[in-house]
């Protein structure tokens, strides 16, 4: 193994390399702190078993996961914060049979020009690996929530009325941006829009809240007038559960006719939901609006009959003042004299479409005896039987549980409205429709429903090929039991029955897995499956087993069961109606009526969010309970949906994750015209400049497109690379002048959702696909229209991360001229040893296609060795050659297997302006995607003192042929008869293989309108 520690302002970064070994579990990094190793990773990294590629039908070579690693090995990476220029650090390998070995100490040095990749000195936090698990990032790395059954976290950013035409023009007003990660009830100051930017003259009728390009009903603090800095809205929001993003947004903008309000009549029988706090009051902005207040005369202000102030004020929480009369504005006080005769329900929510399973295995529990219990085996008792994929719609798939009777809570005056529709149905039956009457109340249960879900996500697995789903994992089980919890908060435990256990797991390395379940200690079962399959189970659980808090499932794997990961755990359970922390969702039949207790304050809310957009929303009656409140939640109209689902709340109204100002954009116009088109962020548009001055000199049109507005645009807001793909497909097909050349300005991550924790760079996404061996970046598919594996316009990556870095690259590609680097090349080979494949020969075969008299310098590890071939790598560079190619093994950061060139190495090259362009006929010299370790064609590009233009390598593992196919061909193009850009070069090249992977993964970093000749 080597090692190294950089101390940089942030922290100290960790790296190291080890010979692949297909038994590594993973590592744990120790910090030596007064004497004493102290462990800084919170979960074990994981090693080998995590990057090997599993057997694929696709190839041919079923030992793949040798050919590739065993001869480079593999590298990673960890970022201690809390360390320093002092520090001494520890590495601990871990077999999976958890045998541990602690190798040599390596001492943190500092970092005297930019070697690695850079972390913000402001991050709170960045403990993770290249490979692996999170530091301290609960939020996104630990999750449970818990939702009524068969209503989880959203999964889809617009519903099929949505139409991306009603988005473009909300995209194009002004407006303000709200990001929403979980579902709850918001609030949004006045002040806080203005402190963004967003401060209109806008009369608060016409306040409209979209997402998913549709309107979403909200409260406002009054019923109209100017909207002022004591006021505010308030909305239902929900989270978004995706892989490449957890923020759903929300863009609210000042319309000129009124906009949507929620559902529901003014109550006067309970308290003011409490006032916002008290924000610092910014300078308001001059924002210019085409919004014109009402021409109706001034209102004329007078006093308010008390019923009416007092319903307003209890909806709103607003301050006391007196209301002007507003036109058309009507505040009732009798709640059912705003009923219109023919209301008709709201409508269904989008069917939840459950994720797809691989097998599904429901194993029945018998209840308790005397000597505990006990799980017959399939072939003796039945108890294990396939079903089909687990959806909470269906109601034959819930856990079988009977609540036990409770005492029904009626209304005030409920019998007396009971004799009146008797006596009515005496008289006349008439239609539902038609009738005042107000149904019966059916009994009230004790319980509902109800689904905790614990997901972890802190194990990245780049060898899954699984399509669009994420390789972000929790828990790893591995030769000893492994614990899992999970909380059910107020179990109905008299319930009769069971509560069902659903378990994921996933299956690591390419054996048969085994492992047996238990539920606070309780034995459920055992799971079996083999290699990559990702398994649902089903387990019975008594209910009287549940704990009112923290259960513990236990994971014991067999003897050789090999490695496993947890997915999720579930839990459907009958859960009491008492609240949580001030809250509760839950669902009930629309003709029952019953109570929910558990609240601190009784200035609560009781929200229907059955249909998200159109929410309820009503101040039920609260009566005292238990030192508490409790709140009556009546019985409504029959629907043709049995379940409602309401969110009753007492506690203050939550704050979104983000609010920003939305810049109105119109990329979807087809009179947009740009040769020269750049995708980048706001941050680094600045450092763009001459780039864009310099296209510009050359006489191409440019456009600097900031990534957000193609969010807007082509994915409701939603980060992701199908927006950039969407945005580029519009662009390529309906723009009046269409792109010639792409740059992606901005790093990317397999991480988008920062699970591990390093901080948010993904900035300009790539499209993580499927490869034959693993999963990695294809920037070609973001504009690969016809579905080949290659861009359909010249593209180019500049993987930048700060201002800093890109004013670095940018000076070197502004500057470039061919003429400052003599027309010569450097060929490096590989060592053959006992591979099948020489890459010499393959040297021999592209030195044919360079031009005869252009000096050629060849570097061959197998005849030179590793120390003289290291020695003559970096003085080639320094010399300064126009083109470097290197053919052979390789990892992220090192060439061959003897590591005779780092990226260390790259970072420190002293070649000036004389810049190189790098090829790269080996794996994973393009893995820019890793949070944490530079890949070697990073490396290139952002070394101050030289290094190269641009550079083209590999994100994925492939097999020398299918490159070989390409690279011949982008030699005989580059020194063809006329000069040639780059990219157009490289769009001809990847033509000439029939490797699909080839033509996916190699990757373009640079300008692609350049040219070396």
């Amino acid at each position: 193994m080597s090692a190294n520690a950089v101390a940089t302002e942030a922290g100290v970064r960790i790296e190291w390399s080890s010979k692949f070994d297909i038994d590594n579990l993973g590592f744990n990094v120790y910090r030596l702190e007064q004497g004493k190793r102290i462990r800084i990773n919170r979960e074990i990294i994981p090693g080998s078993v995590f990057v090997a590629p599993v057997s694929n039908p696709r190839s041919n070579r079923p030992n793949a996961a040798a050919e590739f690693f065993s001869r480079a090995g593999y590298s990673y990476g960890w970022f201690d914060p809390a360390g320093t220029a002092d520090s001494v650090y520890y590495i601990e390998s871990v077999s999976v049979e958890r045998v541990a070995r602690v190798h040599q100490a390596v001492r943190a040095i500092s970092e005297t020009i930019p070697g690695g990749k850079q972390f913000p000195q402001m991050h709170p936090v960045a403990q993770t690996s290249e490979i692996t698990t999170s530091g301290d990032n609960a939020e996104n790395s630990f999750h449970e929530t818990g939702y009524p059954a068969g209503n989880p976290s959203a999964t889809s950013t617009h519903t099929a009325e949505s139409t991306v035409d009603d988005q473009w023009s909300i995209a194009a007003q002004a407006g303000v941006k709200i990001a929403i990660r979980k579902d709850g009830w918001y609030r949004v100051t006045q002040p806080q829009m203005a402190a963004v930017g967003f401060n209109p003259a806008v009369d608060v009728r016409n306040l409209q809240l979209f997402t998913g390009g549709q309107e979403v009903a909200i409260s406002t603090s009054q019923s109209g007038g100017l909207f002022g800095p004591a006021d505010y809205i308030e909305f239902f929001g929900r989270g978004l559960d995706v892989p490449s993003s957890d923020v759903r947004t929300y863009y609210l903008i000042a319309a000129a006719n009124p906009g949507k309000r929620v559902r529901g009549e003014l109550q006067i029988d309970s308290l003011p939901r409490p006032s916002p706090s008290p924000l610092l009051s910014p300078t308001p902005q001059a924002f210019p609006s085409p919004i014109s207040l009402p021409s109706a005369p001034s209102p004329a202000t007078r006093p308010v009959p008390k019923e009416k102030w007092l319903a307003w004020l209890s909806f709103s929480g607003s301050y006391l003042i007196e209301m002007p009369v507003v036109p058309q504005i009507v505040l009732r006080a009798d709640p059912l004299a705003a009923k219109p005769k023919n209301k008709q329900p709201p409508p269904d929510p989008p069917a939840v479409t459950p994720e797809p399973l691989a097998k599904a295995e429901r194993l029945s529990v018998p209840p308790a005896s005397a000597g505990g219990l006990s799980v017959p085996p399939a072939s003796a008792g039945g108890y294990s039987y396939a079903v089909k994929p687990y959806t909470d719609a269906s109601a034959s798939d819930h856990p079988v549980f009977t609540l036990p009777p409770t005492k029904k809570t009626s209304p005030r005056n409920s019998r007396k409205r009971r004799g009146k529709t008797r006596l009515h149905r005496k008289t006349v039956e008439p239609k539902r429709e038609y009738s005042h009457a107000v149904a019966t109340a059916a009994p009230a249960p004790s319980g509902f429903p109800y689904t905790v879900e614990h997901k972890d996500r802190i194990n990245y697995l780049s060898g899954l090929q699984n399509g669009d789903a994420e390789n972000f994992f929790g828990q790893v089980i591995s030769s000893i039991p492994s614990s899992q919890t999970i909380t059910t908060p107020n179990p109905v435990v008299s319930a009769t029955g069971a509560a069902r256990l659903e378990i994921r797991l996933q299956g690591v390395n390419p054996v048969t897995h085994q492992v047996s379940v238990k539920f606070n200690d309780v034995v459920l079962g055992s799971m079996t499956f083999f290699g990559h399959e990702g398994p649902v189970r089903f387990f019975d659980v008594p209910v009287s087993q549940l704990q009112n808090g923290a259960n513990t499932i236990t994971f014991t794997p067999a003897a050789g069961a090999g490695t496993m990961l947890v997915a999720y755990v579930r839990v459907t359970y009958p859960r009491a109606f008492r609240a949580e922390s001030d809250a509760l969702k839950f669902s009930l039949l629309g003709t029952q009526t019953l109570q929910v207790d558990g609240f601190s304050s009784p200035a609560a809310l009781l929200i229907d969010y059955t249909d998200p957009l159109n929410v309820g929303l009503t101040q039920p009656e609260i009566e005292s309970s238990g030192g508490g409140y409790a709140i009556t939640v009546p019985a409504g109209t029959p629907r043709s949906k049995a379940q409602r689902l309401f969110y009753a709340t007492a506690a203050p109204a939550e704050q979104p994750a983000a609010i920003s100002l939305n810049q109105p954009s119109a990329l979807n116009l087809n009179t947009n015209a740009a040769s020269f088109l750049i995708v980048t962020t706001n941050s680094l548009r600045a450092s763009l400049a001459p780039l864009v001055a310099a296209r510009q000199a050359q006489g191409m049109t440019v456009a600097t497109v900031d990534v957000e507005d193609v969010y807007d645009e082509f994915g409701y807001g939603v980060h992701g690379p199908q927006a950039v793909k969407d945005f580029l497909a519009r662009a390529n097909s309906t723009w009046a002048g269409k792109p010639k050349y792409i740059v992606f300005a901005g790093d990317a991550s397999y991480d988008p959702r920062n699970y591990l924790a390093p901080g948010d760079f993904d900035l300009v996404p790539t499209k993580l696909v499927d490869a034959t061996f693993n999963e990695t970046a294809s920037d070609d598919w973001l504009a690969d229209f016809d579905n080949d594996g290659i861009a359909d316009v010249p593209i180019g990556r500049l993987p930048l991360r700060t201002a800093a870095e890109a004013d670095v690259v940018v000076g070197k590609i502004v500057n470039f001229t061919p003429a400052n680097v003599p027309q010569s090349a450097m060929l490096v080979a590989d060592a053959q040893g006992d591979y099948y494949y020489s890459f010499e020969q393959a040297n021999d075969q592209v030195q044919a296609q360079l031009p005869a008299g252009m000096p050629v310098q060849r570097v061959n590890i197998g005849t030179d060795g590793p120390g003289a071939a290291r020695t003559n790598v970096i003085a080639g560079f320094n010399a300064g050659k126009a083109l470097v190619t290197y053919t052979g093994h390789g990892n992220i950061d090192v060439w061959s297997g003897a590591a005779i060139f780092r990226t260390a190495d790259a970072t420190a090259l002293t070649n000036g302006n004389k810049l190189s362009f790098v090829i790269v006929m080996d794996c994973l010299n393009g893995y820019f995607q890793g949070p944490f370790l530079l890949s070697l064609s990073e490396g290139f590009l952002k070394a101050p003192g030289g290094g190269g233009v641009a550079a083209f390598a590999s994100s994925g593992l492939t097999f020398p042929e299918g490159q070989h196919a390409m690279s011949t061909q982008l030699y005989s193009l580059i020194y063809g008869a006329q000069p040639i850009a780059l990219g157009d070069a490289i769009k001809i090249a990847k033509g000439a293989t029939t490797d699909i992977d080839v033509r996916r993964t190699w990757i373009f970093f640079g300008d692609p309108s350049i040219k070396i000749r």
